[in-house]
């Protein structure tokens, strides 16, 4: 049984006992469509367990005030929901996310994610009717999707949401909202009967605003619309840029195969979707933002792993800032790290390994110090072998920085 199972068994208990009063519910400021589902969840199911939960705040977080609030109560987000009645959703370190973190032991829920674990924890998981939108749900998350899933690939709630957050980022309160909305609002109609969608796990915005007829969802709809030809015209500048950049190849595991990596200064959020896009022998991008902060992102099928890199890359970041390096602590796992924050290592079900010095979702992160010669060298080293926790082990000295 993982970490957040043992966690929502221990929260059910307590709350039998003792209602939870839930006065805020706090997500970070990109939620996705799973943590938007979570929540509708909780106003739907979740009375019995947080009377009154209807009530709470909905609040966005930066990653970094989340660990410091979580370390106020020595990693436990159930004592500091029992103490201050706050809910973290969809962020690593919470029984309510599945992703690995130092507070949860590094344990990932495998096949979960934070609308599943919601749905465990308020006992609604084998509800027909969420069933359907948790199946759709859990495969956006985990980017087992297929596009043609959708009635119109454009006009989805997905979609939508992330354009409304490059229209509002400061203030996505009301996109969030609509999208709370638009899952009720695709529950109701499957219970009631009323959608027409059948088993099909997907929606289309134009029948929930048929169906809903309230103001937030033209307002939604408008603008995603007033940033869609903007943001064509940056994807199109994009593309034009790669003309201009030359892939490095190297050689790795296994076989000693060739290994293309572009590296690229931009500041276009999904920059490495259109790489993948056009060029399809770059298998790893490594995209340096104005603010110094960098991303790794590999092809999603490539089967590399970043695992050796990671801990090279965290080994070699402390050298440059003149800290040691910890004992017994494993530079390697996935999640976030306490001892080295500034790299995040992310290994989604889909198979395309992440590595990020900061994130839209994390923009406190401070930027790394290390060059593109230095991620250059750790991509060198970490892909030539095997990606086993036994074979990374054997990188005790770091390169030279």
């Amino acid at each position: 049984m993982s970490f957040q199972f043992r966690q929502i068994q221990r929260v059910r208990a307590i709350a039998k006992a003792t209602p939870i009063e839930v006065t805020e519910i706090i997500t970070h400021h990109r939620p996705s469509i799973d943590d938007a589902c979570a929540i509708a969840i909780l106003f739907f199911h979740g009375e019995k367990l947080f009377p009154a939960i209807d009530t709470a705040k909905i609040s966005f977080w930066n990653r970094g005030d989340v660990d410091l609030l979580l370390d106020r109560y020595n990693g436990d987000s159930v004592q500091l929901l029992q103490e201050t009645g706050k809910l973290i959703v969809g962020m690593a370190g919470s029984f309510l996310d599945e992703h690995p973190h130092e507070y949860n032991g590094q344990a990932r829920a495998d096949n979960e994610c934070a609308a599943t674990l919601t749905a465990r924890l308020t006992g609604s998981y084998d509800d027909p009717c969420w069933r359907n939108v948790l199946r759709f749900v859990l495969q956006d998350d985990t980017g087992k999707r297929m596009d043609h899933l959708y009635l119109k690939a454009g006009q989805t709630l997905p979609n939508l949401m992330k354009a409304a957050y490059r229209v509002d980022y400061d203030n996505c309160d009301w996109s969030f909202d609509a999208a709370v909305q638009f899952i009720k609002t695709y529950h109701l109609a499957l219970e009631n009967g009323t959608m027409g969608l059948g088993d099909r796990p997907n929606w289309h915005i134009d029948h929930l605003v048929e169906l809903a007829g309230q103001k937030w969802a033209a307002e939604a709809g408008d603008k995603f619309y007033e940033v869609y030809s903007e943001s064509m015209k940056m994807s199109k500048a994009a593309e034009a840029s790669l003309d201009s950049l030359r892939p490095i190849e190297i050689r790795g595991w296994p076989n000693l195969r060739p290994i293309n990596i572009l590296f690229a200064n931009n500041d276009i959020e999904s920059f490495q979707t259109i790489v993948f896009r056009k060029q399809p022998k770059i298998s790893v991008v490594v995209l340096r933002r104005s603010t110094g902060n960098v991303q790794i992102f590999t092809r999603k099928g490539s089967q590399i792993d970043l695992t050796n890199t990671t801990g090279l890359l965290r080994q070699m970041e402390l050298q440059a800032r003149g800290e040691a390096i910890p004992q017994g602590v494993n530079l390697f796992q996935a999640g976030e790290l306490k001892v080295c924050k500034r790299w995040c290592f992310f290994q989604p079900e889909s198979g395309n390994d992440m590595l990020l010095n900061g994130s839209l979702t994390s923009p406190d992160t401070i930027a790394t110090l290390l060059s593109n010669d230095h991620i250059l060298q750790a991509l060198t080293l970490g892909l030539k072998t095997a990606p086993t926790s036994q074979q990374a082990k054997q990188y005790n000295k770091v390169v030279p920085v």
